[in-house]
Parts: structure tokens; C-alpha cells; sequence
């Protein structure tokens, strides 16, 4: 089962919703801020994996995922979310989902991982 979280999204149609990308920000308050925009579908998470891990393993302390610009996100997404978060935990971090659509909160909520991350922003 594959869910969507645009009733339009349409992933051969890269015109309208890109690849993903992302960019490592150190925040002044020592949090490591990785922002991502794009699909994260599975090319969009092969593209941006190995930065994301990278950034996770460097980050000496609180990582924050922001998901403001992410237009789509499927089980590649979710499973580059849920293996940051087990990174940052495991090097006695903290792990913070910032801003994610309200079509990401409702997969969040369906999978159970609500429960399990933190979760900041309404949108």
C-alpha cells in the first residue's frame, strides 16, 4: 500500500515536485537543524540519504528534521526519518520532527510514529 500525500502527486512529474534536497544549518543554540524540500520518495531519499546520515552522525547534540518544504513522503521517507532519529538517540542525542504537512501528521499518526517522536509545529 503506498500513501500519498497529495491527492495530485504525481512522482514521474518532476516539474511540479523535484527531487529532494537538503541543507545542514548549526543553529546557535548547539541544535543541528537539517532542512529538507522535495519528494521523499525513494529517489528522493537516495539522493539525499548519505548527507542526512552524515549530518546525524556529526551532530554533537539535538538534531531537528524540518519538513516544511517536503511535498511527498512515502515508506522511503518515513524510513530515513525513523533510522535519523534512532542515529541521533543512539549518540545520547535528541531527535525533532519541525513542521510537518498535515498529510504527513495523518501517516505519522497511521504508522504510530506520533507516538514516538517529538513532534514541533503545527505545519
Amino acid at each position: 500500500m503506498r500513501f500519498a500525500l497529495s491527492p495530485t502527486h504525481n512522482p514521474l512529474d518532476r516539474r511540479r515536485f523535484g527531487a529532494a534536497s537538503c541543507s545542514i544549518t548549526l543553529e546557535r543554540d548547539g541544535a543541528t537543524t537539517i532542512t529538507v524540500s522535495g519528494d521523499l520518495d525513494h529517489e528522493g531519499v537516495m539522493e539525499i540519504d548519505d548527507e542526512v546520515r552524515s549530518a546525524v552522525k556529526r551532530a554533537p547534540g539535538r538534531i531537528v528534521f524540518d519538513c516544511s518544504e517536503v511535498s511527498f513522503v512515502d515508506s522511503s521517507g518515513l524510513r530515513l526519518l525513523v533510522e535519523a532519529e534512532s542515529m541521533a538517540y543512539s549518540a545520547s542525542g535528541r531527535f525533532t520532527l519541525r513542521r510537518p504537512s498535515p498529510q504527513l501528521r495523518t501517516l505519522l499518526r497511521i504508522s504510530g510514529l506520533d507516538e514516538l517522536m517529538i513532534i514541533e509545529g503545527p505545519n
